[in-house]
């Protein structure tokens, strides 16, 4: 695109993690082993993208079918941004639908999704798992639900 120098022109983002070490302590799978360090081999939200989940996976999916995030929400840090997000067109657009998903986030109604309705309705969510996936992934949770 070009052969132009281009100069770092932030300063180094500081460490806001210290010593605190919630996000490993929180991940079900322990891919957070050491700091600043993920095993995307052992990570839910990556296993959860996978054709064969494996039995670890299925045994703290709960009822997470898309992603986990347990590591993001165990963090400090991001609390605040969770709690008061950026005003951005993404956010906003995102905030304004979670009225309208209240009840359709539910195991029960997302069997029942066709992958068109799929398409349609979490499409915009750029999750990038295959319908057959997220089918599967429903149907282990409601599996893992109805015998713990």
């Amino acid at each position: 695109m070009t052969d132009v120098d281009i100069k770092q022109d932030a300063a180094e983002e500081p460490n806001r993690c210290h010593d605190c070490n919630k996000c490993q302590q929180a991940c079900p799978l322990g891919a957070l082993e050491q700091p600043y360090v993920l095993d995307r081999e052992k990570c839910l939200s990556s296993l959860l993208q996978t054709e064969q989940l494996p039995e670890s996976a299925r045994s703290v999916m709960r009822n997470r079918v898309m992603d986990c995030e347990i590591c993001q929400q165990a963090c400090p840090w991001n609390a605040r941004h969770i709690e008061n997000p950026l005003p951005t067109e993404t956010t906003i657009a995102f905030q304004n639908k979670i009225p309208a998903w209240e009840d359709f986030f539910y195991l029960a109604n997302l069997v029942k999704l066709t992958e068109r309705e799929y398409r349609e309705t979490l499409g915009p969510l750029n999750t990038g798992i295959p319908y057959a996936i997220f089918h599967s992934n429903v149907l282990l949770a409601m599996e893992g639900l109805h015998n713990p």
